[in-house]
């Protein structure tokens, strides 16, 4: 009975969420420590030696992918949290009638967004 609760979608997410959310601090804590440590090498020899930080980017870069995957976790549950309300559906059929003009309107926005763009990358 108590395995039954794993057998549904959402809790699997929930349990997966929670995992990947204490890992996250985990590895918070982990850099920081990594960093202080690099720091502390810095400060000893005044900026003169070669400091390694490359563990400290690597698991930079891991934290990073686990607060992707969290706020993707997290973008699924508010998507199905807003299922259950009701004004979310005039919403969608409101977007639905003018989808013609706002794809007109993003179309425009993006050409003139990317000119300015290309503009000032040129400059």
């Amino acid at each position: 009975m108590k395995c039954a609760y794993f057998s549904f979608y959402w809790n699997l997410a929930e349990l997966l969420f929670l995992i990947t959310s204490y890992v996250a601090i985990g590895l918070f804590f982990y850099k920081y420590f990594l960093i202080q440590d690099a720091l502390e090498v810095f400060n000893r020899t005044r900026g003169n030696a070669y400091v390694r930080i490359d563990s400290a980017a690597f698991v930079d870069s891991y934290y990073v992918y686990l607060m992707g995957f969290i706020a993707f976790v997290s973008i699924l549950k508010l998507i199905k949290l807003l299922q259950f309300n009701k004004r979310m559906d005039v919403l969608a059929l409101t977007i639905n009638r003018v989808w013609d003009e706002l794809s007109y309107f993003f179309i425009a926005f993006f050409v003139i967004f990317f000119a300015f763009v290309a503009l000032f990358y040129f400059m």
